[in-house]
């Protein structure tokens, strides 16, 4: 027993710090004291302009990460907590810091901060998002912010858009992912995933939200070689249930 109680035990507020900190040191590595964007080569060769880089939308929001020689431009990715994470893209080079995948890359609304958004628009990479500003907004330029989740879209992510989604109360969330096997299934899931702004309710002097009801869910995956949907439909009761799937139509 003695043997037992001289086990160390961990520290959970300890082993927050070490990885408060290792977040901070590798951030701190690539973007460097000052933030900012010195080196528009790689957004130029992308076709991005430079009237699209000056928006009011990406300011802040794109920087210049350089170790030694090397520069990459550098996109943020952002929590409640502050900054996340950092997707640095070069060509042929693309690299996400090693940290959980719990941030997201947010633009400013296309108006100016703290202006009122009617429109959320949802993409996989930054470069996506700032090409859908240069390609459309001109032709529809509702105030808008922008959302890049990196690649494909983590659980943290998704509650992340969905919080964005309940402050800012747009009128329309446009899911702006590429036209293959993988963005259809972003799409399809996000689908399920997001709703429209829900209700602030307060708990206990605590924020949170009025969840909304979903008697049908989906869920889509692929690989290579495979794709697949399963839905589910939920039911007040198994009888029900089983009242309502034996007279269904067949045919």
């Amino acid at each position: 027993m003695s043997r037992l109680n001289a086990l160390p035990v961990g520290d959970p507020d300890h082993e927050r710090q070490q990885q408060e900190d290792r977040k901070t040191r590798l951030i701190a590595e690539v973007l460097g004291v000052n933030k900012e964007l010195t080196d528009r080569t790689y957004l130029h060769s992308r076709g991005i302009t430079d009237s699209t880089i000056e928006s009011p939308a990406f300011q802040g929001r794109i920087f210049t990460a350089q170790q030694n020689e090397h520069k990459n431009t550098a996109f943020p990715l952002y929590n409640e907590q502050g900054l996340a994470s950092v997707e640095q893209k070069n060509e042929h080079y693309k690299n996400l810091l090693p940290l959980p995948k719990n941030g997201i890359w947010v633009s400013h609304p296309t108006q100016g901060k703290d202006t009122p958004v009617e429109r959320v628009i949802v993409s996989e990479s930054a470069i996506d998002s700032l090409s859908h500003y240069q390609l459309k907004h001109e032709h529809d330029p509702k105030n808008t912010i922008y959302i890049a989740t990196s690649g494909t879209p983590t659980e943290a992510q998704v509650a992340l858009i969905q919080r964005v989604i309940d402050k800012q109360e747009p009128q329309e969330i446009v899911l702006a992912n590429d036209r293959d096997a993988g963005g259809r299934q972003f799409n399809i899931n996000y689908m399920n995933e997001l709703h429209p702004a829900r209700p602030l309710i307060p708990v206990a002097d605590q924020e949170a939200y009025k969840e909304a009801s979903r008697p049908v869910e989906w869920h889509a995956t692929s690989d290579k070689y495979h794709t697949a949907l399963k839905v589910s439909y939920r039911h007040e009761s198994a009888e029900s249930g089983a009242a309502r799937c034996s007279s269904s139509p067949t045919g």
